[in-house]
């Protein structure tokens, strides 16, 4: 399927648990949006450069996978970077060609996927 990645800001220093992650993206190329309208404790984030900003900037803020492993952030990034433009793409024109004008979907400027509802 792929894997989901998450921002942790309170994470326990002895076995990385929080109560309040933020999901980051699936797959290091399907990314969760927070709108103006619906913003995470984060702040607003539309696009890979905002994620990355936060990622950088964000005292104590540490990645998880949804198995509980952390990720280095550097590393992170460097793996969503290194994604090609057609996986960076594939769910915002798998969602246009089967739910076409009806979901909330967009592409970033560097083609990456974003939606603004929660995934899994």
């Amino acid at each position: 399927m792929g894997t989901n990645y998450y921002a942790r800001t309170e994470a326990c220093e002895h076995c990385g648990r929080s109560d309040s992650d933020v999901h980051i993206c699936k797959s290091l190329t399907v990314f969760r949006g927070y709108t103006a309208d619906q913003p995470c404790a984060l702040g607003v984030i539309e696009s890979v450069a905002d994620w990355r900003r936060v990622l950088r900037e964000t005292p104590k803020l540490r990645v998880f996978d949804e198995y509980g492993r952390e990720e280095e952030i550097a590393a992170f990034l460097d793996a969503i970077d290194a994604t090609q433009l057609e996986q960076r793409r594939r769910q915002y024109d798998w969602m246009q060609a089967h739910y076409p004008g009806q979901t909330t979907d967009w592409l970033d400027a560097e083609g990456f996927s974003f939606c603004s509802q929660e995934f899994c």
